[in-house]
């Protein structure tokens, strides 16, 4: 069956909110039954809202996981009054939700990707510090990082994401088209080389192979004698070396699965597919949306934050207000949605788990396995590899781009293989 546009969220098992503490309300969801594998808690990336991850939920209880997940605090349907967000403070969101649903001895697999990557380091560092780092069962950090010692301070931080986020606010269906179908979003959060290929094909394309050109006198010395009919001289011959290293990718080229036929794919690459979900469904499964703005300016200039940005200039004259920050989806006098993506990309821009947190994470002994996201234009090859090391985990490389494994038949072969690490642990 071909692949569908259809945003599909398995049965849910339980659901409600946990209450944080006077002012943060988080809403979650259970799916699955309880079985032979430990209940996985899955943690989203920022700006996210639970369907946009319904691939990912679907395949992991098809993998035979009972699967915890919630809204972060400030998006969807969760609550919060506060504005500053550290990784740290959502780490603890997530244990109080585990404890709430699960119970406060629980064993659990945790899993997330991007900013939930994070807060999965700081949830382990807590209970490894706390001596109950055997309640993990295992965890599975996607396309995230350990962040870095040197970073913006606060207020430079919250600038910066000002900036990053307010040009890709939506209000409509147009803006969508603009921003994320025709835009560059789309291939900033994906793999450009993944969208455009078939499902089923390789989910990490492998790169063309470019030979290296001939001089023209030796490739033509060398078309002539196989011309004739005789073996090439040792000047136009291949080195030992050469001859491996083609014969290695000729057994590679081979062994490598056939890419997916447009008729096997129902005759639609991967961005055809997502372009379609996400014209349909992109108000439930992003937190992007602005429902009122006459006018907005952020704050993103200068040191002396006096040089503004103007995103939206709607209203008529006069009747303009000025911000220095997004509000959106908010009740009045309340914060947004959109401000708590700006406060998300605060936290994770504030986010260093650094070598000794890292070292205690290590002596604890919990199971560790990265996903490493080669195309990943958020965080380098290199910085997830590093934390792979830092923390003494496996590193795998199963998707290409920073959201690929949430979506389609990414999302599929990231639930096999975490099932493959933990599906055991107990």
């Amino acid at each position: 069956m071909a692949p569908s546009a259809a945003l599909v969220m398995p049965k849910v098992g339980a659901s409600g909110h946990v209450e944080v503490d006077s002012d943060t309300r988080i809403y979650y969801e259970v799916y699955g039954a309880a079985g032979a594998r430990g209940p996985l808690v899955l943690v989203h990336g920022s700006a996210c809202a639970l369907p946009f991850c319904a691939d990912l939920y679907t395949a992991l209880v098809k993998a035979g996981f009972k699967v915890l997940t919630y809204d972060a605090r400030g998006l969807g349907r969760s609550t919060c009054a506060r504005r500053l967000l550290t990784s740290s403070a959502m780490a603890g969101d997530m244990l109080a939700v585990v404890d709430s649903v699960l119970g406060p001895e629980s064993r659990f697999v945790a899993a997330g990707y991007s900013l939930g990557g994070m807060i999965i380091q700081e949830a382990m560092h807590r209970l490894a510090k706390e001596g109950r780092a055997s309640r993990l069962l295992g965890a599975y950090l996607m396309a995230t990082s350990a962040g870095h010692r040197f970073r913006p301070l606060p207020w430079r931080r919250e600038r910066q994401a000002h900036r990053q986020t307010a040009p890709m606010m939506y209000r409509d269906d147009t803006d969508l088209e603009n921003v994320f179908v025709k835009g560059p979003l789309s291939d900033y959060i994906f793999s450009t080389a993944w969208l455009d290929t078939f499902p089923g094909s390789p989910l990490i394309p492998p790169p063309a192979l470019a030979p290296t050109p001939a001089p023209a006198a030796s490739a033509a010395a060398s078309a002539s004698a196989v011309a004739e009919g005789a073996a090439p001289s040792a000047a136009t011959a291949p080195t030992a070396p050469a001859a491996a290293a083609a014969a290695s990718a000729s057994s590679a080229a081979a062994a490598a699965p056939a890419p997916a036929t447009s008729a096997a794919a129902g005759g639609r690459t991967r961005r055809a597919i997502l372009n379609d979900r996400f014209r349909a469904h992109w108000r439930e499964m992003s937190a992007w949306e602005i429902k009122y703005m006459d006018y907005v300016v952020a704050q993103v200039g200068g040191e002396g934050g006096d040089e503004g940005v103007c995103f939206d200039t709607q209203g008529e004259a006069g009747g303009r207000g000025a911000v220095d920050y997004v509000v959106a989806q908010g009740e009045a006098g309340g914060r947004g949605a959109v401000d708590y993506v700006v406060a998300q990309l605060t936290a994770y821009k504030g986010h260093f788990l650094g070598p000794r947190r890292a070292a205690l994470i290590r002596r604890s002994g919990v199971r560790v396995r990265v996903c490493v996201a080669p195309s990943d234009a958020i965080f380098p090859r290199a910085d997830q590899q590093a934390l792979a090391a830092s923390l003494g985990a496996t590193a795998v490389e199963v998707v290409g781009g920073h959201c690929d494994a949430t979506q389609l038949d990414g999302a599929e072969a990231v639930a096999a293989d975490i099932a493959a690490a933990f599906g055991g642990a107990k």
